[in-house]
């Protein structure tokens, strides 16, 4: 059930890995040739690219600040997309295929920078694409409000950048395509559509992350953003995700110590279309937790899944948990 995995540590992992039936690897677009090159000969290997990493550029919120967000850059700035592919190509000749990352815009935790990007280059698209940019402001504004319904304008824009940038890909890769994507309920709010993702990438693996504490993606730490960037309630924010688990925290302190329950990944693995082959987390997890997790997406009907954070102590707790 376990096929792929993202490598964190590299070192001295081929037979066992193979013993646990994991045929793919995933690795950073920087590891050196020479380990693409060892793992090509027992595994298909995938290199991670994030197609907006910034390189010093700034993006906009509707506030008029800039900031730079490393992986995430303007989306409509089509001299970055260049600029980063050209990177990709070379290091695809050691390389089966390629997993997008960070195809998103900025998410919850990025704070008022959520509200991005409003820069001269998004206004150009907008008037290219047939939007109303100014509309698409007072839609953000809206959201920020917390006058949802009248924020759609804004989600709708993003969804248009990104499939601009998926067509352009398309056409400029040609080698198998995997899309490391937000989970149902958050990839929305990111502009991330699991309709328009399958029509340019292979696969997607959504990335089924309960926790509070280990960053962007995990839907615990979003969702604690969330209720911090809009001044909701917990209640408020779990209903506007639709996450419908027992047992959710009642404090924002609890949420981001603890995450959300163990029963959130088999709830988000069961909205989950297109063949999408989830992605979780086994960092700082105990054998015990990653058995619970596989069982949850297997109950939840995931014929496969992959593993994100293979280093070398997940790599016993995973042995242990698939062996236990």
């Amino acid at each position: 059930m376990i096929y792929s995995v993202f490598i964190l540590d590299c070192r001295d992992y081929e037979e066992r890995l193979r013993n646990l039936g994991i045929r793919e690897l995933f690795f950073g677009l920087d590891t050196p040739e020479d380990v693409l090159a060892r793992a090509r000969r027992h595994f298909s290997v995938f290199v991670e690219f994030k197609p907006f990493e910034s390189h010093g550029n700034f993006v906009e919120n509707i506030f008029k600040e800039r900031k730079d967000l490393k992986a995430l850059c303007c989306p409509t700035s089509e001299v970055m997309w260049e600029a980063n592919i050209e990177r990709l190509k070379e290091k695809l000749k050691q390389a089966d295929g390629v997993a997008l990352d960070f195809v998103r815009y900025p998410s919850f935790s990025a704070e008022r920078f959520f509200f991005s990007c409003f820069c001269g280059s998004c206004r150009s698209f907008a008037e290219e694409n047939g939007f109303d940019f100014d509309l698409v402001k007072e839609s953000a504004s809206n959201f920020y409000n917390r006058n949802f319904k009248g924020s759609e304008y804004w989600f709708e824009f993003k969804r248009a950048v990104l499939k601009r940038y998926l067509e352009y890909f398309s056409g400029e890769v040609d080698v198998e395509k995997r899309a490391f994507i937000f989970s149902p309920s958050l990839s929305y709010f990111v502009g991330q559509d699991y309709d328009v993702f399958s029509r340019y990438v292979d696969e997607l693996h959504p990335m089924i992350y309960p926790e509070g504490n280990l960053g962007p993606a995990c839907l615990g730490y979003e969702a604690y953003h969330l209720s911090r960037l809009l001044r909701m309630p917990l209640q408020e924010v779990y209903d506007l995700l639709e996450i419908k688990t027992g047992n959710l925290p009642g404090s924002r302190e609890e949420l981001l110590a603890q995450g959300l329950p163990e029963e959130v990944v088999y709830h988000e693995v069961k909205k989950l279309k297109h063949g999408a082959v989830p992605i979780v987390t086994t960092l700082n997890l105990p054998p015990e937790r990653i058995k619970r997790r596989i069982e949850l997406c297997r109950s939840a009907g995931a014929e496969r899944i992959a593993i994100f954070g293979f280093n070398k102590k997940e790599r016993e707790n995973l042995v242990k948990a698939c062996s236990g």
